[in-house]
């Protein structure tokens, strides 16, 4: 006998067919997973967050209405038949926050600042406020605005009457419209206008080379800023003391075992000297007389000197930029090119004149003498020994850009100023970047901070910290590099992990470096007091005879002429500027001669001397190029 006819049905294990895909949305913003499968039903769906369990969570599809910066993770789903269970791959959550990464943004007037959006997604629109934060203002692109719709908003020119003002984006994304937080901008002083170079020594202070100004400043170790030598905004050759003494561009500086200065005095195609007291003489070259000859001291010939080191038996080397060579100066001032060929531009590595160069700008000194080269015209890393052998330590010639790596993978973009510690570990300005590199003992190239093609003023860590293409750089004994960073008129610290702040520097009161001396002199005879002083300027004068004011006395210089006894007493000078008054010694007048004349005094004089200048077309025009290679660079 057979049976009746019996159906089977076989039960189907799930199988994935469409997996859940890794999602970026902003915050406030809906996101979906979905996933789909097949197998025999039903199916039974599970939801987790990073290998937990979400409440609800049970259908081929999981969305958030609205996103919050915690919901941000790994997200999979677990899909269940009678065969069994089948677990997806996980799609990861990516949440955009709107914050304005430049919450308060601390920049010197008259140079620039940059906010940046916390999203790359949706319309954006810049606002302003100006009365913190009851109105707001969408703003437009215009001589002081760039960027207003994009993820970066520059400020092209910031001045005093910004101070407090208040910047933040909105974004919209499917007709939703988010606003973030405001970032607050506070204009501090200008203390400097363009540092180039910068040293520091071993009690703490600072010497920075500022080329628009056209002088040297000191920075004591409490942050105080005076000018060491130079005429402010007055460009020259003029060899002097202090404020006598002129410059044209200075760019590079070194420090001397006895801590005076050796500086590349760049538009004079010379190497000017100076001393602790700021007294300026000419080392090498001839102000005003470009070449490239070798010869000693004065007789030699320079194109636009511009880095500077020394080595430890007090060799001076040159990166001699528009000549395209690195000369050595030897102890007796003689001077020779180690390596390059004048005129002849290229990046050809070899020995001596065999090798090229394109605009080298930076150069270090290592224990063993070996020299690096920043070539940035090339945007290479250089290496030159004691014998003039010139090989390529990183980047690709002719080839700008940003990556980290070894040897030829990495790129740099005008690198510029460079220093070196004890380990061996080099430290590249990255000027056309705006980022600090290092360069391990081993040649891996990393960036150890700052943002590429992000120029702005911003502290913090790594890539969080932002410059504007920094040129000099030094190191301390502990390690720390303290960088010139050039388009924000600033002196920042970086410590080895990366962290930068900027140093808070404060205008000091004159310090008079020549006393006015006392005088003994016969009748009718011509007695000049005169003082020295060194100062932010504009310095006033104002002579006193035994305690008052002098009328129209008011020059560094006070002449009286035939003297009479009428004159005789106790002289000073009260010497001030922006940040205080210094009151100098007192000198005395001694007339031998009649008795005094009390009804008709001699007449007496003030001699002038000293004072500013007016701002020197170079000034303007190396702004007008640091802003047009700041724009040019962004839409790059």
């Amino acid at each position: 006998a057979s049976s009746a006819s019996s159906a089977v049905t076989p039960i189907l294990p799930v199988a994935i067919t469409t997996q859940p895909i890794n999602l970026t949305v902003a915050q406030g913003y809906p996101a979906s997973f979905t996933v789909a499968a097949s197998g025999t039903m039903p199916l039974t769906y599970q939801w987790l967050k990073n290998g937990i369990v979400i409440s609800g969570a049970t259908s081929a599809t999981y969305s958030i209405a609205t996103v919050a910066t915690t919901d941000a993770g790994n997200y999979t789903v677990t899909i269940t038949n009678a065969a069994g269970n089948v677990t997806s791959s996980a799609a990861t959550l990516t949440v955009q926050a709107f914050n304005v990464l430049t919450a308060n943004q601390n920049v010197i007037d008259g140079k620039s600042a940059a906010f940046m959006t916390g999203v790359s997604l949706g319309s954006t629109q810049w606002q302003i406020s100006t009365d913190a934060g009851v109105t707001w203002t969408n703003l437009t692109n215009n001589s002081t605005y760039d960027g207003v719709t994009t993820n970066v908003l520059e400020i092209l020119k910031v001045t005093t009457a910004m101070s407090k003002n208040r910047y933040r984006y909105q974004v919209t994304i499917n007709n939703q419209t988010t606003t973030s937080t405001a970032g607050v901008i506070t204009v501090g002083t200008a203390f400097l206008l363009l540092p180039v170079g910068v040293q520091v020594d071993a009690a703490g202070n600072f010497y920075v080379s500022d080329a628009a100004g056209q002088t040297v400043r000191k920075i004591s170790s409490d942050f105080k800023i005076s000018t060491l030598a130079g005429n402010a905004l007055s460009q020259g050759s003029t060899d002097g003391v202090a404020g006598n003494a002129k410059f044209n561009e200075p760019s590079g500086l070194v420090l001397n075992t006895d801590n005076s200065l050796t500086l590349a005095d760049t538009s004079n195609a010379a190497l000017r000297q100076i001393s602790t007291v700021g007294t300026v003489t000419t080392f090498a070259g001839t102000s005003g007389s470009k070449g490239s000859t070798d010869a000693t001291g004065t007789a030699a010939r320079f194109s636009a000197p511009v880095g500077i080191t020394r080595d430890g038996l007090s060799n001076y080397y040159i990166a001699d930029q528009t000549n395209h060579t690195i000369r050595k100066i030897s102890f007796s001032g003689l001077v020779t090119t180690l390596a390059g060929t004048a005129g002849q531009s290229g990046s050809v590595d070899g020995t001596g004149a065999a090798a090229r160069f394109n605009l080298p700008t930076g150069i270090t000194c290592n224990a063993q003498g070996d020299l690096y080269v920043s070539d940035l015209g090339s945007h290479l890393i250089r290496k030159v020994t004691t014998a003039g052998v010139v090989t390529t330590l990183a980047g690709q010639t002719g080839v700008s850009g940003s990556t980290d790596g070894s040897g030829t993978a990495a790129r740099f973009f005008k690198p510029a100023g460079l220093a070196i510690d004890s380990a061996g570990n080099l430290y590249v300005a990255d000027m056309g970047n705006s980022t600090l590199r290092k360069i391990s003992a081993s040649g891996v190239v990393s960036t150890l901070a700052g943002l590429p093609t992000i120029d702005g003023l911003m502290d913090g860590t790594g890539s969080n910290a932002w410059f504007a293409e920094p040129q000099g750089l030094t190191l301390d004994s502990a390690g720390n590099i303290y960088v010139a960073d050039t388009a924000n008129a600033v002196l920042r610290k970086v410590t080895p992990e990366g962290l930068v702040t900027t140093l808070a520097l404060a205008g000091t009161a004159p310090l008079i470096s020549t006393q006015p001396a006392s005088i003994t002199i016969n009748s009718f005879g011509t007695a000049t007091f005169s003082v020295l002083a060194i100062g932010d300027a504009p310095l006033s004068y104002q002579w006193k005879k035994d305690g008052a004011n002098i009328s129209g006395a008011v020059y560094p210089s006070y002449s009286i002429s035939s003297v009479s006894t009428f004159y005789a007493g106790n002289y000073t000078v009260a010497v001030t500027n922006a940040y205080g008054t210094t009151l100098s010694n007192t000198a005395t007048l001694t007339v031998n001669g009649s008795a005094p004349d009390t009804v008709n005094p001699p007449p007496a004089t003030s001699s002038g001397g000293g004072g500013g200048g007016a701002v020197s077309p170079w000034f303007i025009g190396a702004l007008g190029l640091l802003l047009l290679a700041r724009r040019t660079r962004r839409r790059e």
